[in-house]
């Protein structure tokens, strides 16, 4: 099995010719994203400034998260495809970023799989925060809510990793078998990572490397930095929030390479059937990504 120096210098051979191609799509994901959740998220809003809500609101809020998540999940779907591509030196445009709403029969089902984990997840906050209502008020009135909201937010993400963690290859087993069904990727996900989670975790946060820590690092500062300093050295916040910007959205997009990196080191990729043999070139809409012409991308 490869080292994870050795995983790595594929990642930096893919960042450095793709680095710019994998930040822009990266970007335009993230707009979408936020766009969807602006959506999705507007019942609760309301909701929660109405306070308590009623059994049928809580419902409709419920409904409107999960198709938000679904949305998302798509859109993941198209970036991991197309930062796939770019590991392995295939083409590439922006409009592979929608390639999950071209193959809707298999990618929703996965996505309805997916964002029944995360509303999982979800919940279980939800039930803790109501059985704890009383001590989490009061750290949160003593650490104030930008500190009490990062918590609940790493405690979601953990549960959310914990429960999806071992379906992490399944977008690119989906993508590299156009005939396999939903099941059999998801069961093709698990099988391909037995014995191999924590090394794969391991790997995704090494790939992050010092951009990560930096951006770590940055972000839990600004959490503890009282408003009246940060106003007092606003130039300084400034350079703080540019250099955490980039230290961040580099360290992610390395570890989105790290997936597919990964998953083709341990013996993923098409499933040698004959009829569905090879990676599938689909039809997406010609939107060029900037960068270096791909006639420069020599492969792994």
């Amino acid at each position: 099995m490869s080292t994870y120096r050795e995983l790595r210098k594929k990642i930096n051979a893919c960042a450095g010719r793709q680095m710019g191609k994998a930040l822009f799509a990266f970007f335009m994901l993230s707009i979408l994203e936020t766009l969807v959740l602006s959506v999705f998220m507007t019942p609760v809003l309301l909701v929660s400034k109405e306070g308590r809500a009623s059994v049928s609101e809580m419902i409709v809020t419920a409904i409107s998260l999960y198709a938000g998540f679904i949305f998302i999940l798509v859109l993941q779907y198209g970036y991991h495809v197309l930062i796939a591509r770019l590991v392995r030196g295939n083409f590439v445009t922006l409009g592979f970023l929608f390639t999950g709403f071209r193959d809707r029969k298999r990618i929703f089902p996965a996505a309805l799989l997916y964002a029944a984990g995360l509303t999982a997840a979800l919940v279980i906050c939800q039930v803790a925060a109501f059985m704890f209502n009383e001590r989490l008020s009061k750290f949160s009135a003593r650490f104030g809510l930008p500190v009490f909201a990062v918590c609940v937010l790493f405690i979601f993400i953990l549960l959310s990793l914990f429960i999806l963690v071992k379906f992490t290859f399944v977008w690119l087993c989906l993508y590299d078998n156009p005939l396999e069904g939903v099941s059999a990727a998801f069961k093709r996900s698990v099988r391909l990572l037995h014995g191999k989670t924590f090394r794969l975790l391991g790997f995704i946060l090494y790939a992050g490397g010092r951009r990560l820590v930096v951006a770590v690092i940055i972000f839990i500062a600004s959490v503890f930095i009282p408003q009246a300093t940060a106003d007092k050295h606003s130039v300084l916040m400034f350079v703080f929030e540019f250099v955490y910007f980039v230290a961040a959205y580099t360290a992610v997009v390395r570890m989105f390479m790290s997936i597919p990196v990964f998953y083709d080191s341990i013996g993923g990729g098409p499933v040698k059937t004959g009829s569905n043999a090879g990676t599938p070139e689909l039809s997406v809409p010609d939107i060029l990504l900037p960068g270096p012409p791909d006639d420069t991308v020599t492969g792994k």
